[in-house]
């Protein structure tokens, strides 16, 4: 019996035990588990914002950057975000489960953040692309302009796109709003420039139009002049009786016998 008992006391030691230790790991691998769902939820929620705020930009043609490959670049960090599927850590999921759910949830979120990066990467070189076809726009308008003054406000937005794009941690939506700007203040000195260029072109052919009419002036002015001339010569010609001059005199009867 006592053997019985000490046999007995030692199972029941030992299965405790397991149990014990069994329920720790259920609850490491629950918490985990958790951790892992958090971080994922957060880090999808950046990647949804960075997505959002990056929406606009896919509107940016090629031609309205420096370098039209950014907006490529941008596309397919976008296009690379893929849904994936929700992952929940249920108290009466097994350890094993509870595991590969927190393995999941890791792995998922390693790949919103590289999206998330990958998709701020491309943003800031479309931001840095437009600044820089910007300056260059400013730089050819200069004295290009019918209204000065769109060129003063994009050399302001232009400052004020290099300083979002120095900021350390700056989001997509700080540099699309910069891109956003900058179009339109580009947009404006593109029609003031057209504006000018009319107005060049208008008073160009006003003047060529002013040349036209003088010269025809002038000719006509001569054709008169050479007209009164010839007119005062007619008669002298007439008198001579000189064939190569026109018309001769009439020759008189000639006396009677």
């Amino acid at each position: 019996v006592v053997i019985a008992a000490i046999i007995g006391g030692v199972w029941y030691w030992r299965f405790s035990e397991q149990r014990r230790e069994s329920h720790q790991l259920h609850q490491d691998a629950l918490t985990a588990c958790t951790e892992a769902v958090d971080q994922n939820s957060t880090a999808q929620k950046a990647l949804a914002k960075a997505l959002a705020d990056a929406k606009s930009a896919q509107s940016i043609t090629a031609d309205q950057v420096a370098d039209g490959a950014t907006i490529d670049t941008l596309k397919k960090a976008i296009a690379a975000v893929k849904n994936v599927e929700a992952v929940e850590c249920k108290t009466s999921a097994s350890t094993s489960d509870l595991k590969e759910y927190a393995k999941t949830a890791t792995s998922q979120t390693k790949t919103a953040k590289k999206n998330a990066t990958a998709i701020t990467a491309a943003a800031k070189a479309v931001t840095d692309s437009k600044i820089a076809e910007a300056q260059t726009l400013l730089d050819n308008s200069l004295y290009a302009v019918d209204d000065n003054s769109t060129r003063v406000t994009l050399e302001s937005d232009i400052a004020n796109a290099n300083t979002v794009l120095s900021q350390q941690g700056t989001d997509v939506k700080a540099m699309q709003d910069a891109v956003n700007t900058l179009t339109a203040s580009m947009d404006a000195v593109n029609t003031s420039m057209a504006n000018y260029s009319a107005a060049v072109e208008a008073q160009q052919e006003a003047a060529r139009q002013k040349a036209l009419n003088d010269y025809y002036a002038r000719l006509r002015q001569q054709q008169l002049l050479q007209q009164q001339q010839q007119q005062q010569k007619q008669p002298d010609d007439e008198g001579t009786g000189d064939p190569a001059a026109g018309q001769g005199t009439k020759p008189e009867d000639e006396p009677k016998p």
